[in-house]
């Protein structure tokens, strides 16, 4: 992440964060041109102290990463507040 995103706050892990998981129950169909593109989901959240929880997410995704239905994503999630994610996107395997 660049200094813009920092000052921002983009991406970044919410403060009472722990790692869990997000499954895509739906994924938008990748419509730019570039390397990355508004992604809009709808995830299945589990961490501990969190029961699954269903979220809405819009960002940015990387298009040989980008998500499909099934697929689960490692995340950083606040259990008081399971809108507050961060998605873990370097975790995730490159597509063709």
């Amino acid at each position: 992440m660049g200094i813009f995103g920092r000052i921002i706050g983009f991406n970044q892990a919410p403060k009472n964060g722990v790692q869990g998981t997000a499954e895509v129950v739906s994924a938008s169909l990748y419509r730019g041109k570039g390397v990355k593109s508004q992604v809009d989901m709808e995830l299945d959240v589990q961490a501990a102290g969190l029961a699954k929880t269903r979220v809405s997410y819009r960002g940015l995704a990387h298009r040989k990463r980008w998500p499909e239905a099934g697929m689960r994503l490692p995340v950083v999630v606040d259990p008081l507040d399971p809108n507050q994610i961060r998605i873990d996107w370097g975790a995730i395997q490159e597509s063709a």
